[in-house]
């Protein structure tokens, strides 16, 4: 086998358009982008795996120790509430732990989402590798703002979901009220930390206009960023979500294939529309439409 040929296998044709014609919008530019250059979507959803493989490896092996442990100490003791307490020990551990390493995935998403914009705006020669690597350099700062952002509210949020089982004076009534709210602030703290990702792709970053800006976008599109969390995440909710093996094997392996490229690439085109509409149309025309067909109307 030559030395270049599974490249080759998965480039083939990539970057040669069916049609000269640009998508008329962002809806019809995701399978555009699906249909004239998947290969190199694989290959940037299996780079970025390679920024994810510590914390898929450490919550492995943690799940396994932690399903081990609470069995065992079932078996030695029967109060519910200190098996409540040891199951909300681990998890609050295993996600403490999980912070520096969800940063260093998030990392690795700089750079997928700044090869995502490239296929976005149509830009012809997308050289994977160096302009993988160029995202990560360039994007460094969001990433860590989102990292950070992100991994720290998902302990707070699971350190929450696992502590109120264990306070039977809180009502339950009262339970399910706070856990929709913790889950309410989830979403806005997702969709804060994509757009992040997405405006440092294309815009200077600049800490408190970052924070700001992004901060107000997860607030006033709060509806519709709860829809798009949905479908930018769904292999990665599926895999969460689901207790059967084989099904999360299944959705692991297609995060690994198509995963990460699918959450860059749809929240990318989702966050561009956005700022078309609220931010490009009055500081940036330059950027308005970019990738689109303008002579094409929108369906």
């Amino acid at each position: 086998m030559k030395r270049n040929s599974l490249y080759n296998f998965f480039n083939k044709n990539n970057d040669k358009p069916n049609s000269d014609r640009l998508p008329s919008n962002r809806f019809k530019a995701y399978f555009d982008i699906l249909r004239n250059r998947f290969g190199k979507v694989v290959l940037l959803s299996l780079i970025t795996t390679i920024f994810f493989l510590p914390l898929i490896i450490f919550s492995f092996f943690w799940n396994v120790y932690s399903n081990y442990s609470i069995e065992q100490f079932a078996v030695e003791n029967s109060d519910q509430t200190l098996i409540l307490f040891q199951k909300f020990s681990l998890i609050s551990m295993q996600y403490l732990f999980s912070i520096p390493l969800f940063i260093i995935g998030f990392i690795g998403l700089g750079g997928t989402f700044y090869v995502s914009k490239k296929m976005v705006f149509q830009e012809g020669d997308i050289f994977l590798w160096s302009d993988f690597f160029s995202g990560v350099k360039s994007n460094i700062k969001s990433s860590l703002l989102s990292g950070v952002c992100f991994s720290v509210y998902l302990l707070i949020y699971f350190m929450n979901i696992y502590f109120y089982p264990i306070v039977s004076e809180i009502p339950f009534a009262v339970k399910i009220i706070l856990i929709i709210l913790l889950s309410i602030i989830l979403v806005f703290v997702t969709s804060f930390c994509l757009f992040v990702l997405a405006s440092a792709s294309i815009y200077q970053f600049k800490f408190v206009p970052t924070v700001k800006n992004n901060a107000l976008l997860a607030a006033i599109l709060f509806p519709t960023n709860i829809l798009m969390c949905l479908l930018s995440l769904f292999f990665f909710i599926g895999a969460f979500l689901l207790p059967y093996i084989i099904i999360q094997s299944i959705f692991l392996l297609l995060i690994i294939l198509f995963g990460f490229s699918h959450l860059a690439i749809s929240f990318n085109l989702y966050a561009f529309k956005m700022f078309d509409k609220h931010i490009n149309i009055r500081y940036s025309q330059e950027l308005t439409d970019k990738g689109l067909d303008k002579g094409q109307k929108e369906e």
